[in-house]
């Protein structure tokens, strides 16, 4: 498998099957698939100066075959790199990130095929003239002069297999499936939190998949590329910006120093749901390209991106004219689509004016922007709503207090994360109870 550019990720992933087939493959005996390998290279550092910092060159060279090597590179060996490279932070190994949580989630039936089960895999190794040598961006660019060295990024080539195999998520048959599928991620998705330490950062549309199998349809997420260990996160550094453009929360988007938590990531769920409320599931309408606001996520600098989604999202009036009001008038398809549209209401309260954090106009956990003064125009829901108590969950303000200074209520709400994201979860979990109602009657 040769990579046809030379910077980049380049990830790819190929279904195989680990059974040698019993009879010559062809169009009438082919392969059956049962496990995915992928192949892609991690990116560590920035400059040839930032691996002088952390010592990687001098770690590199012990990487060689001929020179004594640390590791044996192979599946199921439990250190894949060298541990000043993983400890350091300074290498974001997918493989470590999935062996951790397949070790601590494995006996966990509850969870099983909702994340990748990792089979075997490693760093890849290539033959040279010195001997076999550790695939990575040095071995390549020997050649390159200093000056050029410090514009390239540092990357190792690695390559593992996986199960199970999961289809894309467009081609989820209705908004019902749709919504179990998300409900199966993101229960899984709290569970590799609360459990792993381990925050995933990248929920997209290419990052989830739909996996059906005797037992009907169930969620599966993958691509823990950007994924970040928090029990391993080093002290007081700047959180980096990760993710897939549409879908970035807001404090990720401004690059701001707050903390990411599994906020941002419910944040990108909800704008998952508002994508495919717009284009429709299978994403390919012929108005996909009309001068619609939700366009605006993908155009423009990141800190323009974040300013558009605190206006699109700063009360529940914007909100339902900017994005929720236009959900199925593009596409058709969704069908069952107003279940859609009342569950990114419910998401949108409960993630930005979660009414268990205070009555008060400008509550501190209230809203998109910083509240300043008490004229400032944050929304409130000044009346019960009709579903919280077929959701099961308070609607009854348990703070009234006002802020005393200018408050960001992205930086407030990082210690109300558990609580939130149980809100987020709880609602989710209502909706997707009803969508397999609607699922199991259609049947």
């Amino acid at each position: 498998m040769v990579a046809d550019k030379l910077f980049g990720r380049h990830c790819r992933c190929f279904l195989a099957t680990p059974n040698r087939p019993e009879v010559p493959v062809s169009v009438e005996n082919p392969i059956m698939p049962s496990v995915v390998i992928k192949d892609s290279w991690t990116i560590c550092g920035t400059s040839e100066e930032d691996d002088e910092n952390s010592g990687l060159e001098a770690d590199v060279k012990d990487l060689r075959i001929d020179g004594g090597i640390k590791t044996s590179f192979v599946w199921p060996s439990p250190q894949l790199a060298p541990e000043t490279l993983v400890n350091s932070g300074e290498v974001r190994s997918e493989i470590n990130i999935l062996d951790k949580i397949n070790r601590v989630l494995g006996s966990n039936t509850e969870y099983n095929g909702l994340y990748p089960t990792l089979l075997n895999g490693g760093w890849v190794r290539q033959p040279s003239h010195t001997g076999q040598v550790l695939d990575c961006a040095r071995e390549i660019l020997f050649g390159l002069d200093d000056e050029q060295k410090t514009k390239t990024p540092f990357y190792f080539h690695v390559r593992y297999v996986m199960e199970p195999i999961g289809e894309a998520l467009n081609t989820a048959r209705s908004a019902s499936e749709l919504i179990v599928v998300l409900y199966d991620v993101m229960r899984c998705h709290k569970a590799i939190s609360d459990e792993c330490s381990i925050l995933h950062r990248d929920i997209s549309d290419n990052n989830i998949l739909v996996v059906r199998n005797d037992s009907g349809v169930h969620g599966l997420l993958i691509d823990f590329d950007c994924a970040l260990d928090r029990s391993a996160e080093t002290p007081h550094r700047r959180p980096e910006r990760t993710g897939t453009l549409p879908f970035m929360s807001i404090g990720n988007l401004a690059n701001s120093a707050i903390p990411r938590t599994m906020l941002d990531d419910w944040e990108s769920l909800l704008y998952l749901v508002c994508w495919y409320g717009t284009f429709g599931i299978s994403n390919n309408c012929e108005d996909r390209d009309c001068k619609h606001r939700i366009n605006q996520w993908c155009v423009g600098y990141e800190e323009e991106i974040a300013d558009q989604k605190r206006s699109d999202f700063s009360t529940t009036g914007n909100f339902y004219d900017c994005i929720a009001g236009d959900f199925g008038k593009h596409d058709s398809s969704i069908g069952d689509g107003k279940c859609l549209n009342e569950l990114a209401v419910h998401l949108h309260k409960y993630m930005f004016f979660n009414p268990r954090f205070g009555a008060a106009m400008t509550s501190t956990y209230h809203g998109t922007r910083v509240h300043r003064n008490d004229n400032d125009d944050i929304f409130l829901f000044d009346e019960k709503d009709e579903y919280d108590s077929d959701i099961g969950l308070a609607n009854d303000p348990e703070n009234t207090e006002k802020p005393s200074k200018p408050d960001d209520p992205f930086e407030m709400r990082v210690e109300k994360e558990q609580v939130i994201s149980q809100d987020l979860l709880v609602v989710l979990k209502y909706y997707a109870k009803q969508a397999r109602k609607r699922l199991q009657t259609a049947k």
